[in-house]
């Protein structure tokens, strides 16, 4: 069975806007007023979620290029990433050492929880520093990914995250900016995340 909805783009209510886009925008105020606050040392991302078994079924990827590691994670869930992590330990791949990871499954919170972000990245920082280089593949056309939850638990424990939604972007180790890129900013530690 398809996982890929039905199209409702041609659909119109009375106001005249399209059907997904009223989705789109009822939806959205439904998650500003589901807000809950985070700090640094509060941390509401929890491990009682899960995902379906196809995401459980995607590759998870360990690299490594000269003495930079990376971490490619798909669709995976909690199941595959202790899985990857098992494997880790059994082939002698060090893990809380990354350089660059790939946040799973566009940064849904059904994806990961706090004990396996601590088993692959380490535990939350008081005060985090910068430790590697977390990207999150998001469209800006999809209100609920990246969840904020997802990349304030990336950031407690030293992940510099970027996103997609921001626009194409190279990431480089002892090499020249190629034209028409700059520098990126830091993005933020957000104060209150999905509740």
């Amino acid at each position: 069975m398809s996982r890929t909805p039905d199209p409702v783009a041609n659909l119109v209510d009375p106001s005249g806007q399209t059907a997904s886009r009223a989705a789109t925008i009822f939806g959205s105020a439904r998650r500003a007023v589901n807000r809950i606050a985070e700090t640094f040392s509060i941390e509401t991302l929890s491990d009682d979620r899960s995902t379906s078994a196809s995401n459980e079924s995607s590759v998870v990827l360990y690299g490594q290029f000269d003495s930079k590691r990376f971490l490619t994670c798909g669709d995976a869930g909690q199941v595959a990433l202790f899985s990857a992590a098992h494997a880790a330990d059994r082939f002698g791949f060090p893990l809380q050492d990354f350089d660059l990871v790939m946040i799973p499954h566009h940064g849904s919170r059904s994806n990961v929880g706090p004990t396996v972000l601590n088993r692959l990245f380490g535990f939350p920082m008081i005060f985090p520093e910068q430790r590697f280089t977390a990207v999150v593949s998001a469209s800006e056309q999809d209100p609920d990914h990246p969840r904020r939850v997802v990349l304030n638990a990336f950031k407690r424990r030293g992940g510099y995250w970027q996103t997609t939604e921001d626009g194409a972007f190279q990431y480089r180790s002892d090499l020249p900016l190629h034209a028409g890129y700059s520098p990126v900013d830091e993005k933020p530690f957000f104060d209150m995340v999905e509740d």
